[in-house]
């Protein structure tokens, strides 16, 4: 038996799989194209998030929605994300996006997505609640007050790159009284001045 390649001759020298391939490949960039025109960040845009906002919003959805279809699986997704091994997983935003979502089915879309993540993009100003709950997390050893080791830690955990003359700096910012360590008054005071 011979191979059907070369059995069934296509246009031009081609191959019949050669050419179907190239068919199928022409169709799927067609529809990613026509899915990536018909996106407008715009339709998203509400008071408190900007198209910026929108638009890396939209760039973590499609890396979620592994097939492009434009609807994630949130079982999926939520595994997906457990694995990852992340502390503090369940405080992300992203998590508490895709959860809340999974209490309203299996599946969800772009507008979904952002229906769930919005209230959490939109904090206008900083609560004293909100800003304790950030410090929670950074006062990791309950010591009622930040040092440069406890900003490092952070910074870490989170991925950033910052070097100790940058902690310094920061802390600086935030200590009014000159101590070299920020209270919880301190944090509050530094954010509320910066809105």
């Amino acid at each position: 038996m011979t191979d059907s390649t070369e059995v069934f001759p296509a246009r031009r020298g081609r191959t019949v799989l050669a050419v179907q391939e190239e068919e199928l490949d022409a169709v799927i960039a067609k529809a990613e194209e026509e899915v990536t025109q018909d996106f407008d960040p715009q339709d998203y845009v509400r008071p408190g998030i900007t198209e910026a906002e929108v638009r890396e919003m939209k760039a973590a959805f499609d890396l979620l929605d592994a097939d492009g279809r434009g609807r994630i699986h949130l079982e999926d997704i939520i595994d997906s994300l457990e694995n990852l091994g992340w502390d503090r997983l369940e405080q992300e935003p992203l998590m508490v996006a895709v959860r809340a979502c999974r209490r309203k089915g299996h599946k969800m879309d772009f507008a979904g997505f952002m229906d769930a993540i919005a209230p959490l993009l939109t904090a206008a100003e900083p609560t004293q609640e909100s800003v304790r709950r950030a410090w929670r997390l950074l006062d990791e050893n309950r010591k009622g007050h930040l040092d440069i080791e406890d900003l490092s830690r952070a910074v870490h955990n989170f991925g950033l790159e910052l070097s100790v003359e940058e902690l310094r700096d920061m802390v600086a910012y935030c200590d009014g009284n000159g101590s070299g360590e920020i209270t919880f008054d301190e944090f509050y005071q530094m954010l509320s001045r910066n809105q």
